[in-house]
């Protein structure tokens, strides 16, 4: 295979960008906005033992956003608001550059890049009782494709969530070029999975999940669709091969004998091809459940009802999948701190009802119901008890012991 380039390492490059982001209020989406910036990069390229693998070090980096108005629950009420950000430009004080750095391969232009950065409370107007004093770490992985000879690369962060502090749940879609000299097309790749089920059926690839718990064998479908002129197939691993842009599949497939059910762990990766388009990559994981496996679960407050709930819905999770024991747990910042609950799972059929006694203690359920369905936890108290100050602004963060229907 041809090498990238024949230039000596080690080797710097200083390298222009242009970003572009999608940014949602929750990892479901809903309204967002698209965010632009630019900026630069020096790259250090360093030989490594493996001759056709090349350490990248970031040496410096600047970003600048351009303004923008981002729709979030600044208050958590249940109602969007707008963030305005004006003015966001990161330095290479804001990065952790010993942290940050990656791998190129010298046969195929492929880089990985991990940069981890904070984002200073000064740059975000939130109001003081979200507790925006401290800035907000971010961990990016940057996944893309470099061409040494031009310096013209292509990278895409996927989508990523922030896991807490006052931007908790703040879902971005990131990807960012730079090119010297030309301008050029690139195509966008969108990979989606799901259980066939009813509530399925109609939903566009980029509202379908990106991860799904299914037992041995249940049937799923891959929908997918890629844009912009030029792309022309693609291409979805294991299993498919290569495919139209848009389409859809079921697996496994009566007809296709190829298509086997699928009985362990699996990842499914979508890459375009053809065309002259840069290629787009997208992936979803298949998890199969075996006995005794936990699913991680958060429940959120319903004032209009008085109780926490979470949703579960069935073209993510199997039915087949069987509930055997619930714990709440207590170890994050926004838990919970009431330590008598009842649970309520409720399905197609008779809800089910379990008391939990204690928070950080498994529970059997009192009766083994299908993965599923709405999950309510109702505070128990004494007569006369009330539920401490600032409850339900918490979370209740739950585990459910699974296995599968025999």
């Amino acid at each position: 295979m041809k090498m990238q380039s024949q230039r000596a390492l080690p080797l710097t490059l200083e390298l222009p960008m242009s970003l572009r982001a999608f940014v949602y209020p929750t990892p479901e989406g809903g309204r967002g906005v698209t965010a632009r910036g630019s900026g630069y990069w020096t790259l250090r390229f360093e030989p490594t033992r493996n001759k056709n693998l090349a350490h990248v070090l970031i040496q410096d980096i600047a970003v600048s956003l351009d303004p923008l108005r981002i729709p979030f629950d600044i208050d958590r009420d249940g109602m969007l608001e707008c963030l305005e950000v004006e003015g966001l430009q990161l330095s290479a004080r804001d990065f952790d550059l010993k942290r940050s750095g990656g791998e190129y391969d010298l046969r195929t232009g492929y880089i990985t890049l991990n940069l981890f950065f904070a984002v200073r409370p000064d740059f975000l107007p939130l109001p003081p009782k979200r507790g925006a004093a401290k800035a907000i770490p971010f961990e990016i992985k940057e996944r893309g494709w470099l061409d040494f000879a031009t310096g013209n690369f292509k990278t895409d962060a996927g989508s990523w969530t922030v896991p807490d502090g006052p931007l908790a749940g703040l879902s971005i879609v990131a990807d960012q070029t730079g090119e010297i000299g030309r301008e050029e097309c690139y195509a966008t790749m969108t990979l989606g999975v799901g259980i066939y089920t009813a509530s399925l059926m109609g939903t566009p690839p980029s509202k379908a999940p990106k991860k799904i718990w299914i037992c041995p064998g249940t049937l799923i479908v891959l929908l997918w669709e890629s844009t912009n002129s030029g792309t022309y197939q693609v291409d979805i691993q294991p299993q498919l091969g290569t495919c139209k842009a848009s389409g859809s599949q079921t697996i496994p497939d009566a007809s296709n004998s190829a298509l086997k059910a699928i009985q362990k762990n699996q990842t499914f990766t979508a890459d375009t091809t053809g065309g002259v388009c840069v290629a787009a990559h997208d992936e979803v994981n298949v998890y199969v459940v075996s006995e005794g496996d936990e699913v991680a679960q958060t429940a959120t407050y319903e004032p209009e009802y008085k109780f926490w709930t979470a949703q579960l819905p069935d073209h993510t999770y199997d039915k087949k999948i069987r509930v055997a024991q619930v714990i709440i747990d207590s170890g994050k910042a926004d838990s919970i701190t009431h330590p008598r609950w009842r649970v309520d799972h409720i399905y197609s059929s008779t809800p089910t009802g379990t008391e939990i006694p204690a928070l950080n203690n498994w529970t059997l359920a009192s009766k083994s119901h299908t993965l599923p369905g709405e999950y309510r936890f109702t505070p128990r108290l004494a007569s006369g008890q009330s539920l401490p100050s600032g409850e339900q602004n918490r979370k209740v963060y739950f585990r459910l012991r699974v296995g599968c229907k025999g």
